[in-house]
């Protein structure tokens, strides 16, 4: 492993990587401080997306904002690309006074051709489009059950959604194997967050992790190993292992605050967050 690559410098915080599938495009959710007509701040935060420049100085190129800004600040976020690189899945949050609705929404890379996809009285986050672009999993909750939440699959449409775990605990985060035969996330089913997987219909659930501290946000990369986030050593670090739990190695111990893992399409990289510079900024790490 390598040293990581600081690839921002303007301390813009940015969360919920995800790399364009031919690795040219990086999307995320931006956090920006905007100015109310009472003189105070309200965080806005936003779909965007920013060119890759890869190479012996890898760094992004210049944002590019693709959900407007909205009058009640409601938040866009957790994008997702389709396979084909055409299309982006995000969670829209609608506010009404202090409650919030969360819906998925698809729309065209360019932020163009908005549509609500999937909606319900519980709250839609997470969306995670399979590999082979037939399926669309994501966390939810259902009504009467607004302190867990669940997995659920759906067409990409929005059609003929199963709902995978239902334990009555807080699953979130999923995330495709390559083959779209797997799904992997985080829950608590039996007490603490740890790392599990499954079948994409829901069978064969598999713990992949086993620690007192917590383990969260995983991401399944192209070459198998999946990428997550622990608290396991102390701090917030940037964690893979192998498909199936095994060989954990941490890529960030040292201190600091680090998130939000997006595997490079090439499985040999790492986009993060951290804080390991003295403000957030994104890092690249080759694995």
């Amino acid at each position: 492993m390598l040293e990581p690559v600081q690839l921002t410098s303007d301390g813009v915080y940015r969360q919920h990587l995800a790399f364009s599938p031919d690795g040219k495009w990086l999307a995320f959710t931006r956090h920006r401080a905007l100015k109310t007509p009472s003189g105070a701040f309200r965080n806005q935060l936003s779909v965007c997306v920013a060119e890759f420049h890869d190479g012996p100085h890898p760094k992004l190129g210049e944002l590019r904002q693709l959900t407007p800004d909205q009058p009640d600040y409601a938040p866009r976020l957790q994008p997702c690309w389709s396979p084909d690189g055409k299309k982006l899945a995000y969670v829209n949050i609608r506010l009404s006074g202090t409650d919030g609705q969360l819906d998925l929404h698809l729309m065209n890379t360019d932020g163009t051709g908005d549509a609500k996809l999937i909606g319900s009285p519980g709250f839609e986050r997470y969306p995670a489009i399979a590999p082979d672009g037939k399926r669309l999993a994501y966390a939810a909750t259902v009504a009467g059950e607004q302190s867990k939440s669940s997995i659920f699959v759906a067409d990409l449409d929005g059609k003929n959604v199963t709902r995978l775990t239902n334990q009555g605990s807080q699953d979130e985060c999923p995330t495709w194997s390559a083959d779209s035969k797997r799904l992997a996330f985080n829950a608590n089913f039996e007490g603490n967050q740890e790392i599990y997987a499954c079948d994409a219909d829901g069978k064969n659930v598999t713990r992949l992790t086993n620690h007192p501290a917590l383990d969260v946000h995983p991401q399944w990369g192209a070459d198998g190993r999946i990428a997550f986030v622990s608290y396991r050593d102390g701090g917030k670090d940037v964690c893979v292992m192998n498909g199936d739990g095994t060989n954990v190695i941490n890529l960030t111990r040292g201190g600091g605050h680090h998130d939000d893992p997006a595997w490079h399409p090439d499985g040999k990289r790492l986009v993060f967050v951290s804080n390991r510079g003295g403000k957030f900024d994104l890092w690249l790490v080759a694995i």
